[in-house]
């Protein structure tokens, strides 16, 4: 038994994509000049606790850290 490590690269062309040319980058785009996608500057799927306001899940974009109040 043997075991193969293959790398994969994934390649996007990040300014050749029209509906992301578009966005503002801040505002939640939503409609036909998206090409079908949704874009948002965060998204987040996961389960908010009630109790101590934690959060257990998956964040993406950009994320502000308020540690001030939890």
């Amino acid at each position: 038994m043997a075991e193969l490590f293959v790398p994969i690269y994934l390649l996007i062309n990040r300014y050749g994509h029209r509906a992301i040319n578009d966005w503002d980058g801040n505002t939640i785009e939503l409609g036909e000049n998206t090409d079908g996608a949704i874009l948002a500057p965060q998204v987040g799927a996961g389960r908010k606790e009630g109790n101590d306001n934690s959060f257990t899940g998956v964040l993406m974009g950009e994320i502000k850290y308020n540690t001030s109040n939890r």
